[in-house]
């Protein structure tokens, strides 16, 4: 095996994707979201050539999310910024929509979830503006 490929992750080097992984577990500290959105755009990328790339990407994506949120929990939480009694009442209704989601994300049609991924993110994104 070469050294070029083992530095390479979904086909791509990590020479791309270190920098774009620290961009979005920044943005996901700094907002409290949008991490996710930008690793499933540049894993959406470098897995548009696998046939269950987009799935993919969406599912790495929660992994890393679950990384980057438990981080900033801790940060906000140490900082007194954040108490674990704020987020209870959400945390049973997350779990729960999180693991259907990830019951049905092989049912899905890969069209429709791009889909619904963009309408979240101009219906996000609006929201945000007004």
């Amino acid at each position: 095996m070469k050294n070029t490929e083992k530095t390479k992750i979904f086909g791509a080097n990590l020479f791309y994707i270190l920098p774009l992984a620290f961009l979005s577990g920044m943005t996901n500290g700094v907002l409290g979201a949008g991490g996710g959105i930008i690793l499933v755009f540049m894993l959406a990328h470098f897995l548009k050539n696998r046939e269950e790339g987009a799935k993919e990407a969406f599912a790495v994506s929660c992994v890393a999310v679950l990384a980057f949120s438990t981080v900033s929990c801790l940060s906000y939480t140490g900082k007194g910024t954040f108490g674990f009694l704020d987020a209870a009442p959400y945390l049973l209704p997350a779990l729960i929509g999180g693991l259907i989601g990830a019951l049905v994300l092989h049912r899905i049609n890969t069209v429709w979830l791009k889909k619904i991924f963009a309408v979240l993110l101009i219906y996000g994104g609006i929201r945000m503006i007004l």
